[in-house]
């Protein structure tokens, strides 16, 4: 066997183990592998930046109450 495919062998059996090791094995594997996702799936959202929505509005806004409390 070449490393090529020991390779996608081995990784075809972590991504198994990761997706259906919780509903395919007993319990104490089920649990390893439900950890496993959970912590990777944080880790990958911990990569993405954090959107902060903008208002659109916040200068009309800042305008209107400026004019407001000029009166």
């Amino acid at each position: 066997m070449d490393f090529k495919k020991l390779t996608l062998a081995v990784l075809t059996i972590a991504l198994l183990f990761i997706f259906l090791g919780d509903r395919v094995f007993p319990e104490p594997v089920a649990g390893y592998s439900l950890n496993t996702r959970t912590t990777l799936n944080k880790m990958l959202i911990g990569l993405l930046p954090s959107i902060k929505p903008q208002n659109p509005d916040a200068k009309t806004e800042e305008t209107v109450d400026k004019l407001y409390e000029s009166r």
